[in-house]
């Protein structure tokens, strides 16, 4: 057992070596290639602090959350107060009857009950409308990118996250800025 398990170890080995390059080696065929694709990148980073429809969007959820976030706060508040009434009548002797307190015990888990799914519900709309949003962003940004393209033939647009280097010449992202802002305002 011991030895078949060394040959195959060593048949790897062995299957690695032969197929590992060196780093300055290029495969077959693809020196011609690199010479016939005309790339350009955009910065993402830029793009989103500068392109006037990501801030009308970004402004736009940003205020969603707050609204959201006050309306999650007021009703903890809610909750909040009408449990410590309840804790207060308990605790001074005001309930007449078992089943008041009861009543109040059960309202009490209904206004949770409720607000749970109000938050919910706050929740899932503010994530529908975030995808809604993002996409039209990425509409936006595609669309023109196409038309853009059009004139300039590039064969590829990359965002630079996915650059790890390249001449500041490729960067196009200051045209793309320009071209959508104008865009936007019409």
């Amino acid at each position: 057992m011991k030895k078949n398990i060394i040959r195959t170890l060593s048949a790897l080995t062995a299957s690695c070596n032969k197929q590992t390059s060196k780093m300055d080696e290029l495969p077959a065929g693809a020196d011609s290639l690199s010479l016939n694709i005309k790339v350009a990148y955009v910065n993402v980073d830029s793009l989103q602090n500068n392109y006037e429809l990501y801030t009308v969007i970004s402004d736009s959820l940003l205020g969603m959350e707050v609204r959201r976030q006050k309306r999650v706060n007021d009703l903890a508040g809610r909750l909040d107060n009408e449990r410590r009434r309840i804790e207060e009548k308990l605790k001074n002797n005001r309930y007449f009857s078992e089943d008041e307190f009861n009543r109040d015990q059960r309202n009490f888990a209904a206004m949770q009950k409720n607000s749970e799914q109000e938050i919910a519900n706050l929740n899932s709309a503010m994530e529908e409308k975030a995808k809604e949003l993002q996409q039209i962003l990425k509409d936006s940004v595609d669309n023109f990118l196409t038309e853009y393209n059009k004139t300039k033939q590039y064969d590829m647009i990359l965002r630079n996250e996915v650059v790890l280097y390249t001449l500041p010449k490729y960067d196009i992202t200051q045209d793309v800025i320009n071209g959508l802002n104008k865009r936007y305002k019409k």
